[in-house]
């Protein structure tokens, strides 16, 4: 999904865009959109943005390591050297 977005520039609420990127990881289509429309994944949502904004997360991708946030793929090297000496 991050490929297709903000590599690709296609449009992620796009169902058929959304298929394609499943079928490219190897999951099965049909169970994919059903699981778009499946609603216990529906309720989930919005709970996982509150435990997101709970936990001060603003983009992807965002790790916690303890008190320290690390948000965006320039921030990797900080993220491995936090992980390596705790």
């Amino acid at each position: 999904m991050f490929r297709a977005r903000w590599g690709a520039g296609e449009d992620i609420s796009d169902r058929r865009v959304l298929a394609a990127c499943a079928e490219r990881a190897g999951l099965s289509t049909a169970e994919f959109l059903a699981a778009l429309d499946d609603p216990r994944y529906r309720e989930s949502v919005p709970k996982a943005l509150q435990l997101a904004m709970q936990d001060r997360v603003f983009g992807v991708p965002f790790f916690v390591v303890g008190d320290q946030r690390f948000w965006g793929n320039d921030r990797i090297d900080f993220l491995l050297e936090a992980l390596r000496n705790p």
